[in-house]
């Protein structure tokens, strides 16, 4: 019986072949039109729709990598030789994100200049407003996938640049899910620093851990944060293999 899950990827599979045909075509008539004597303009969204292609390609590509070889726990030491149970997040789709991201604001800032060349004014505004958009939004060289860090005394995440932390001490009650959610006692603040790529990072809350591509998933996730978060002898072992569980 077809699964949600199987259904999703039959779509996705399906958009890919129909952006395999479109494609060519359209930027082979851009490219048409840029020779001869009609407006290149055109050739941006086959350019577009190529980098859509290529995007979704390498997405699906991402996802078959991430089920034959999900990311593991480790054991690291943090500054200070502070020890900690690492949840690794996979960070392959965030950066397929970013490269569409950076695509298409070049394809963009090219229709911007064919525009301008064409004397249409209004038309290579918008495309060089909307390219320099998605290059700053893309935000290249910050595309932290980050993960859990997991001490004796305080719990870290990092997703996309926003980073957070709480002392163990300040941890009310963890509610499983996706997203994970860590709810403080009452006056608790968390430690947020957002250095990520603008409106990725901040359109993440603090105080949720996204647990998809997560190592170990939401149920192991669920299990660690919330046994740190009511048994101070476990979380004591953090950062020892003591603490990674045989089975969740």
């Amino acid at each position: 019986m077809p699964t949600p899950a199987s259904d999703l990827v039959v779509v996705r599979r399906g958009a890919l072949v129909v952006l395999g045909i479109v494609a060519p075509v359209v930027t082979l008539l851009g490219f048409a039109l840029l020779l001869g004597s009609g407006n290149g303009v055109v050739l941006v969204p086959g350019l577009l729709l190529c980098i859509a292609l290529a995007g979704g390609v390498a997405q699906e590509r991402a996802y078959v990598a991430l089920e034959r070889h999900p990311p593991t726990p480790t054991l690291v030491v943090l500054r200070g030789g502070e020890p900690a149970l690492f949840l690794p997040r996979d960070g392959a789709v965030a950066r397929n994100v970013t490269r569409m991201l950076l695509g298409a604001g070049a394809a963009l800032l090219l229709g911007a200049v064919l525009a301008l060349v064409a004397a249409q004014w209004f038309l290579g505004s918008v495309c060089g407003l909307l390219g320099i958009g998605l290059l700053v939004v893309a935000g290249p060289g910050r595309d932290t996938a980050g993960g859990v860090w997991l001490t004796p005394h305080r719990l870290i995440a990092e997703h996309l640049g926003t980073t957070w932390e709480v002392p163990w001490t300040s941890v009310a009650r963890v509610e499983p899910g996706e997203p994970l959610t860590v709810h403080l006692h009452e006056g608790a603040r968390p430690i947020v620093d957002r250095h990520g790529p603008p409106l990725r990072s901040w359109r993440l809350r603090p105080l949720t851990v996204r647990t998809h591509r997560l190592a170990g998933g939401a149920p192991t996730a669920a299990y660690v944060v919330g046994r740190a978060a009511g048994d101070p002898r476990f979380r004591a072992g953090l950062g020892t293999p003591g603490s990674w569980p045989q089975v969740v």
